[in-house]
């Protein structure tokens, strides 16, 4: 990693922005899920910052940053509150899942 940046780990995924009900098999998968939860469980004490980001920064993300919230502080009002984010629910609940809270 790049010690100027102070990047430590880095997680990258690839999945569009639809919901499960729109394209089955081009959403984020269950097994994505997975990955963000051992990922963010691995280094979650360590880290300072954890910069979660998509093409648009709107959906994608913001589903995965609310779900990684709710699990890791008991709170993602955040997200869910700010006019300009629009949660992917999909990602939302499969990053919930994979981290086994619901």
């Amino acid at each position: 990693m790049n010690n100027q940046n102070n990047v430590k780990h880095i997680l990258s995924l690839s999945f569009d922005d639809v919901e499960l009900e729109q394209m089955p098999e081009f959403c984020m998968t269950y097994e994505d899920g997975e990955k963000i939860a051992e990922f963010v469980n691995s280094f979650y004490a360590e880290a300072d910052l954890i910069i979660i980001h998509c093409d648009g920064g709107i959906s994608r993300s913001a589903g995965v940053a609310a779900a990684i919230m709710r699990v890791k502080e008991g709170f993602d009002d955040p997200i869910f509150n700010n006019r300009n984010k629009h949660p992917n629910m999909t990602c939302y609940l499969r990053t919930l899942k994979g981290f086994g809270y619901i």
